[in-house]
């Protein structure tokens, strides 16, 4: 209601709880003739203003709680980077406008942008890393700009992991025979981490042959005593066999 001694209504005074409806329209439907105009911009969802040159919006920063991943490897958002596989991003956080833009910035500085943006609700985004992105630029941040142009960082999101890499790339490890003793690294099924994370070797296919002969789950190597073949038959281990995994 406008102040009962002001005539001219130059100077009004609003009471009550409700609130005060605003022009509304579109992104298009701007008219822009004077500094100061106030309207709600329903392709934006935002209040904006003019400033005699240009229309403002009047927004919240966004805010990012975390993000989460089903590729990640345990608790600290790791990747797999094998160089093909693109693993999907789900952002969580606050005040996420409808279009917002996503970045994900390498240590380098580098900033890549993610695919598959999708804004699930103002609460969540899920994106997509790409196969440009790897191992030489961990850790990476992830930035997100609401279309007003504020915007907000998590630090250090996640890094990628290179998969480990066995001494013997593939084929035959070596040939054994029954009471053949094995002994430090001969027969070696044995992986690097480029990370230097700690590795877990597992015989995911087959067995080892006879009895008397055990796999080092910590150094892939196979050593023991050969027992339980027929004393003439060859035993070849090959490292299509064995699996090795990371834990950092």
């Amino acid at each position: 209601m406008s102040n009962s001694r002001d005539f001219t209504g130059k100077n009004r005074k609003f009471t009550g709880t409700k609130g005060i409806v605003t022009p509304k329209g579109t992104t298009g439907q701007r008219v822009g003739s004077e500094s100061g105009e106030l309207r709600f911009n329903t392709t934006t969802e935002l209040m904006e203003y003019y400033d005699g040159n240009n229309w403002k919006p009047i927004d919240a920063p966004p805010s990012i709680i975390s993000i989460s991943t089903s590729d990640a490897q345990g608790t600290n958002n790791i990747l797999n980077a094998d160089g093909s596989t693109l693993h999907t991003i789900t952002i969580s956080g606050g005040n996420f406008s409808l279009s917002p833009t996503v970045r994900f910035i390498g240590s380098t500085g580098t900033e890549y942008t993610p695919g598959n943006i999708t804004r699930v609700s103002s609460s969540s985004i899920t994106c997509t890393t790409l196969i440009t992105m790897g191992t030489t630029d961990d850790p990476y941040d992830v930035r997100v700009t609401n279309t007003s142009g504020l915007s907000a960082t998590l630090d250090d999101a996640f890094s990628f992991n290179a998969p480990p890499v066995f001494t013997v790339a593939s084929g035959q490890l070596g040939t054994v025979y029954n009471g053949q003793v094995i002994s430090g690294t001969t027969f070696n099924a044995g992986a690097t981490d480029a990370e230097t994370n700690s590795i877990t070797h597992t015989i995911i296919s087959g067995a080892l042959p006879g009895s008397g002969l055990t796999l080092s789950s910590s150094t892939g190597a196979i050593t023991g005593t050969l027992s339980g073949t027929r004393s003439k038959r060859k035993t070849i281990f090959n490292t299509s066999d064995c699996s090795s995994t990371c834990s950092s």
